[in-house]
């Protein structure tokens, strides 16, 4: 795509944002005038079942239909980035797709990108949680936040109530205390009940993402949103102790049998099979899974917390998965689709996706109102301390860090090692990143 034709995307998604940001009550006041009558086809692209994202899809088409019709195509979460990729490259793409923060970094070079001349970065940060700021750049807005699945602490009211304790860690070292007591090991020192999955890779799901909020916990971006540089292997004379290297040890230590933390190996299920199973005490897992874990087994006592904390920590944070609205810039019709994407980020659509998903809402307003289900009302206090960061390959990061938490765990490297090699080799996937996005970039042309 030339740069006149850039430009010329530019100034007809800034004209359409004029009256997008009003629909979406984002700038109150404005109604929609009746269109020509002929509606745009906005084809929408994502891993989300079908029956929840629909009825919004139905309810926003007849509120536009003078305008765009939507339509959801679901696709399989396993083939879904390369389908995607496949299709926009053979101009067969959708209008807009569901785009997972993993993929900002390696995606944007495909996405038309909100100026902030048309969409302020101010209103951005005022409407959406802190998370969604993974979708802001330089240049403006890459995807608009749609869908946040902040990650959560299941615990198992039995077992806790078995062992004495009458409710969920708040801080780490409550975490701690408890995962000792509710670890039960029988004569041969086999763990017949495990306090907590902490420790490995192999059999602990979404062990990457714990991590992650561990290390977020201590102030560390992991990387840089502004340089686009790992921040990882970068120590603070605040602490006598590298912060990033306390919570690697922190996590592997779980799994180690000299340890009095021991409540993990790798001869048990995975940690959600476990929890389901009644031999885990507790689980690291998403909000999402509530309803799943409930009608696996339905006799199972448990409930959820937010994720425990640093003791007299700053920071209080926790995981989430963020999906934003992307408009193609391969779209045939931009300005239709900003406009259909707008649509659904408005209060009333955001409001009416979370009910159906059983999530918490990505915009601030919505989470200030909080529920009553109790579930619920953890789901929206975890939405607002989720965090993320920018991965430069998700699939070369989850191999460096199963690399790391192997390489210590079987004392190949030593902590502070291992923390450095991450680091060095995130910088280089960020490297290889950005030199390929210069190399692609067209020559300016009019």
């Amino acid at each position: 795509m030339s740069q006149f034709q850039l430009v010329v995307i530019g100034i007809m998604m800034g004209l359409a944002l004029i009256g997008v940001l009003l629909i979406s009550g984002i700038i109150p006041g404005f109604k929609p005038g009746p269109g020509d009558g002929t509606p745009v086809p906005i084809v929408v692209w994502g891993a989300e079942p079908y029956e929840k994202i629909n009825g919004l899809f139905t309810d926003i088409t007849e509120q536009n239909k003078s305008f765009f019709t939507l339509e959801y195509v679901q696709k399989n979460s396993a083939t879904y980035e390369n389908e995607l990729v496949d299709a926009l490259a053979s101009g067969k793409g959708p209008n807009i797709w569901l785009l997972n923060q993993d993929f900002i970094l390696k995606d944007k070079a495909k996405i038309v990108q909100i100026p902030f001349a048309s969409f302020p970065e101010r209103s951005f940060k005022d409407t959406f949680i802190q998370e969604g700021e993974l979708f802001l750049s330089s240049n403006g807005i890459i995807a608009l936040p749609f869908i946040i699945d902040p990650m959560v602490l299941y615990w198992n009211r039995d077992l806790f109530a078995n062992a004495g304790i009458s409710k969920a860690p708040k801080t780490w070292d409550e975490f701690v205390n408890f995962a000792e007591k509710l670890t039960i090991r029988d004569k041969s020192g086999n763990i017949s009940q495990a306090g907590a999955a902490l420790g490995d890779f192999k059999n602990i799901d979404y062990a990457e993402d714990i991590i992650s909020f561990l290390i977020m916990q201590t102030g560390n971006a992991i990387v840089d949103p502004i340089t686009l540089r790992s921040v990882l292997g970068e120590s603070s004379s605040n602490f006598a102790v590298n912060p990033v290297e306390s919570a690697i040890r922190f996590f592997t230590e779980f799994s180690d049998p000299n340890k009095t933390t021991y409540s993990w190996n790798r001869s048990l299920p995975t940690s959600k099979n476990a929890f389901i199973a009644n031999i885990l005490a507790m689980y690291f897992g998403y909000a999402g899974e509530y309803k799943e874990i409930a009608e696996k087994n339905s006799h199972l006592n448990f409930d959820v917390a937010e994720v425990p904390q640093v003791k007299d920590g700053k920071i209080h944070a926790t995981y989430g998965k963020i999906q934003g609205l992307a408009i193609s810039k391969s779209s045939a019709n931009t300005d239709r689709a900003m406009m259909a994407a707008v649509a659904l980020i408005r209060k009333d659509s955001i409001a009416k996706l979370a009910t159906e998903m059983f999530l918490p809402p990505v915009r601030r307003d919505l989470l200030a109102e909080i529920p009553q289900d109790p579930a619920s009302a953890i789901f929206y206090k975890s939405a607002i301390q989720s965090r993320g960061w920018l991965k430069p390959d998700p699939s070369e990061v989850t191999n460096i860090f199963r690399s790391m938490v192997e390489d210590v765990i079987t004392g190949k490297k030593k902590i502070y090692d291992a923390v450095r090699g991450v680091h060095k080799k995130l910088d280089k996937l960020l490297e290889l990143l950005q030199a390929a996005e210069k190399k692609s970039e067209p020559a300016p042309s009019i």
